[in-house]
């Protein structure tokens, strides 16, 4: 049993239950979330195997952004993919929170792009994409509608997009609400980007 990065209670890692000795002293409840993160990130360097590897669960499950530039590194620099794994997700998950700008957002995502291989984080990654609703964030969901095995995540996630910034930008919507239609066998969703469709076809300057 742990202590909560950001709460003093306590708290298991799931990688790691009933570890109990490698990260003792690094969470203080004096201590801000933010150093703690820091605490937690330089405990990820240790040479002690079993301090490493618990320290790395933690910071990649991290509750908030403090962590982010800690993960992001990690993602690049893991010294085995689990800990690459771990660290994208982290990344995935926390970016969508910070406080700053959705084109900022959505610039660290496509930045992680090329490191992203399995189809397990880049349904993550659609899905955190549908929550940063730019056209940009479209355009890096669409290439995925033509992946038999992820076609319908990018689908939800691309009707998502469609919904918030179809008035402002009807022409990409009807180039992604297309590729929807033809590319989704669910009839919800395919109901769902018809009618996006139509009022993008509508709102759409006149030729």
């Amino acid at each position: 049993v742990q202590r909560c990065p950001v709460r003093d209670e306590e708290w298991v890692c799931p990688a790691h239950a009933g570890v109990q000795r490698p990260v003792q002293g690094i969470h203080r409840q004096q201590h801000p979330a933010k150093t703690r993160a820091v605490e937690t990130a330089a405990a990820a360097k240790a040479p002690d195997a079993e301090v490493k590897d618990a320290a790395i669960a933690i910071l990649c499950e991290w509750p908030t952004t403090d962590a982010l530039a800690d993960v992001t590194a990690l993602a690049k620099t893991g010294a085995t993919p689990r800990e690459k794994i771990l660290a994208l997700r982290g990344i995935i998950r926390l970016t969508p929170l910070q406080n700053v700008p959705a084109q900022q957002k959505r610039a660290s995502l496509k930045d992680v792009l090329p490191l992203v291989e399995r189809d397990d984080e880049k349904r993550l990654l659609l899905s955190a994409l549908a929550a940063i609703p730019t056209t940009e964030s479209l355009a890096l969901v669409t290439p995925h509608l033509g992946n038999k095995d992820l076609k319908e995540e990018a689908s939800l996630a691309a009707v998502a997009i469609a919904e918030k910034v179809g008035g402002a930008h009807p022409a990409e919507v009807v180039a992604a609400m297309t590729e929807v239609t033809q590319a989704t066998a669910n009839k919800r969703t395919a109901r769902q980007a018809a009618s996006l469709l139509d009022q993008a076809r509508k709102a759409a300057p006149k030729k």
